[in-house]
């Protein structure tokens, strides 16, 4: 089984971007953590690992969905594709956007269509039709 590593770059500006989205400035957010506004300066950076404990409480402090806000950041995944590893930030936030809201029967089938793309796109060329 392949090693699932986290983007921690990646991650750290999710959680960047929802900290300016609600307001929050790195001082108030290292305040609510009780850590030095380094430490955030950091995480947002990428440069510090942080462990899911601390990942939960910024997602209750900036009251923004886990699952929202790891969604992008896992680097290798078994059904990985090129296809999806190649979506950039810019098009994976405006999906993110655009599905913000929607009821869960939409975003599931969003989901689906997007995993039968992508199985479409990775089988080899005289199995695709």
């Amino acid at each position: 089984m392949d090693e699932i590593l986290i983007n921690y770059l990646t991650l750290g500006k999710h959680i960047k971007a929802a900290r300016k989205a609600k307001h929050i400035t790195q001082e108030m957010l290292a305040e609510k953590m009780d850590v030095s506004v380094g430490h955030v300066g950091k995480i947002e950076r990428g440069d510090r690992l942080i462990n899911l404990e601390r990942l939960a409480q910024i997602c209750l402090i900036l009251q923004v969905p886990i699952e929202d806000m790891i969604a992008g950041c896992v680097d290798k995944e078994l059904d990985a594709s090129p296809v999806i590893n190649a979506l950039t930030q810019e098009k994976v936030d405006t999906i993110h956007t655009l599905l913000k809201g929607q009821p869960k029967k939409v975003t599931d089938m969003v989901i689906e269509v997007v995993r039968d793309i992508v199985k479409g796109v990775n089988k080899p060329d005289d199995e695709a039709e």
